[in-house]
């Protein structure tokens, strides 16, 4: 059984759900040796494979103890949509309990500018619920609710079935970076996603670079100066708007952790050190893109080390919002511009195929609605 600060509890469903201590606890449990335990990562995570029998330099028994033990689930691919103008391709998974979420591979652009992508190197962006519970209006995973928490298996097994996926349609096709930015706000199942995280960040494992992973969150602040404290990976913080009677509209968050005392947080936490925090602000035409709205943005990103990508908002039916025009998008980024704060527009990716920022919600949801 694994144990965690040395009280023995349940053992998960899923191996991929134990953090690393707690798998070295369950094999040096077995009597095995601790170099079986890096044949099992090996198996699980490089081969990726289904089922433990096909672990072939495993002994019988620590086979047999895994399979009585342990499912090992991965999801399973419903549908797969490609958007053919920029080759996005939108993944719906089943997971064992038949619930559904979407993750999305993206391919890289080589610098900012040039609209060209790097055909091979991919973004895989994935979900940590399903559903959300965090119900920012400009937001199609909102319109679906919280229906639960994803596990850290259900987490990598995003990246396997989206690895396993892009393997069989372009094999010297490569996922390099990690983005947290599909269903659910990553912060709200906090234990789930940094167990994710560690076995993403792994060289034994899947082997991301710290630095090619990143959280999204829209402002759950003690989980943010957690985040910080225990990982090394990239974090970026939804801001959206420049007052908080607009941000409060949006984005129900700012009745708890006003835009205010998000910002005062942020100043104030020595985790910071030297990182640059990653600011997204999706321009809403008519509520938060005017040249007043860039001057506040301004004044409120003062003294941090910051970057901000500035988002076209991507309508979906029943939303009340609409695209900010690109010359609205184009000066409000100039008017932010200033030495020391790098500003980019950042392209829509997939919308043709509802894949793109703030269009997730399964296909299931989209039906039933």
């Amino acid at each position: 059984m694994p144990y965690e600060d040395g009280v023995k509890k349940r053992t998960p469903n899923d191996i991929r759900d134990l953090s690393r201590k707690d798998l070295a606890q369950w094999i040096k449990d077995q009597g095995v040796a601790n170099y079986r335990g890096e044949q099992l990562l090996h198996w699980l995570y490089r081969d990726g494979v289904g089922e433990f029998a096909a672990m072939k330099n495993l002994p019988q028994d620590l086979k047999d103890s895994l399979q009585k033990e342990f499912a090992l689930n991965l999801p399973t691919v419903v549908t797969a949509q490609r958007d053919a103008e920029d080759t996005t391709t939108k993944l719906l998974l089943a997971l064992a309990d038949g619930e559904r979420v979407e993750c999305v591979l993206i391919p890289e652009t080589i610098k900012e500018g040039f609209t060209g992508p790097r055909p091979h190197r991919k973004t895989l962006c994935v979900s940590s619920q399903v559903g959300c519970a965090m119900g920012c209006t400009f937001c199609r995973t909102a319109t679906m609710g919280l229906k639960r928490n994803l596990m850290p298996s259900e987490i990598l097994g995003q990246v396997l079935c989206a690895r396993n996926y892009l393997k069989a349609i372009e094999p010297e096709g490569k996922i390099r970076n990690i983005v947290f930015m599909g269903m659910g706000e990553p912060l709200h199942n906090y234990k789930n996603v940094v167990t994710a995280i560690e076995w993403m960040t792994d060289p034994k494992t899947l082997g991301f670079s710290k630095r090619r992973v990143t959280v999204s969150t829209s402002g759950l602040l003690p989980e943010i100066k957690k985040l910080l404290r225990d990982t090394h990976v990239q974090i970026a913080v939804s801001l959206n708007a420049t007052t908080e009677k607009t941000r409060a509209e949006i984005m129900p968050i700012n009745k708890k952790y006003s835009l205010s005392k998000m910002m005062e947080y942020l100043r104030a936490l020595p985790e910071i050190g030297k990182r640059r925090i990653l600011f997204e602000y999706v321009l809403l035409a008519g509520v938060n893109d005017s040249p007043e709205d860039a001057k506040r943005l301004v004044g409120l990103l003062h003294g941090l080390r910051a970057k901000v990508n500035l988002l076209s908002f991507n309508e979906f039916s029943g939303s009340p919002f609409k695209r900010a025009s690109e010359a609205t998008i184009q000066a409000f980024c100039e008017k932010v511009r200033r030495p020391g704060l790098q500003v980019n527009i950042r392209k829509s990716r997939g919308r043709k195929v509802l894949a793109a920022c703030g269009q997730l919600a399964t296909e299931f949801e989209a039906v039933s609605k």
